[in-house]
């Protein structure tokens, strides 16, 4: 049986977690942010390049995050999918793809400590 407008079942307590919740929000959010950086650069999700820079991304957003998190930064779910974006846009970059700034919209302060970090 499934939880109406929630797509968690009544015996998965796994998924009634707060914090699985709420990293499914982030991974949402996350994949919301990568779709409008393919939409502005008219980029297919198909593109078979895709799969090494979401691989290269990760690694640099795990890493990211982590020195994000040990400089106390504390970043909300909105922010940590800004964070991925920067990271994404700067994978991007590395494989020679230009990624004009408006394709990134997110916390101006998230896309500026992801630039410290990245340098």
């Amino acid at each position: 049986m499934r939880v109406q407008g929630r797509g968690v079942s009544s015996d998965d307590e796994w998924g009634r977690d707060q914090s699985v919740q709420g990293m499914r929000r982030v991974f949402a959010l996350m994949e919301e942010t990568q779709r409008g950086v393919l939409g502005t650069l008219g980029l297919s999700p198909l593109d078979r390049r895709l799969r090494v820079w979401r691989e290269n991304t990760l690694r640099l957003f795990e890493k990211t995050w982590g020195q994000a998190a040990e400089s106390s930064h504390h970043l909300e779910e909105r922010q940590v999918a800004d964070l991925y974006g920067a990271c994404f846009v700067h994978i991007l970059g590395k494989a020679g793809i230009s990624v004009p700034t408006s394709a990134l919209s997110g916390d101006a302060e998230v896309i500026r400590l992801a630039g410290d970090i990245l340098k």
